[in-house]
């Protein structure tokens, strides 16, 4: 199966600079210890979907699929899941590679 990526509207984290101790545990907890589950919580505007979305370009040549999308907008969950489906399991035409 070949790696696919599909970056939606994945923030730009060309300059993200700082939190290299939190970065190292959360990369530590999915890529050795396997968590399948984490929550990135705070008060607005301190850099929880920057953080999140380092650790996911970290991470993502250890996966096969990585896909990104933003709830910030609430889309419908069927809109969102759909399209994760199709992605995931190859039954898309998504050019986000």
């Amino acid at each position: 199966m070949e790696r696919r990526q599909d970056w939606g509207e994945a923030p730009d984290v060309l300059g993200f600079v700082g939190r290299a101790d939190e970065l190292a545990m959360l990369r530590r907890w999915v890529l050795e210890d396997h968590c399948r589950l984490m929550a990135v919580l705070g008060m607005g505007g301190i850099g929880k979907t920057s953080l999140a979305a380092k650790l996911a370009q970290a991470v993502a040549p250890s996966f096969e699929r990585v896909y990104w999308r933003s709830l910030r907008d609430a889309p419908p969950v069927g809109d969102w899941l759909a399209g994760a489906i199709g992605f995931l399991s190859d039954r898309s035409s998504s050019t986000g590679q």
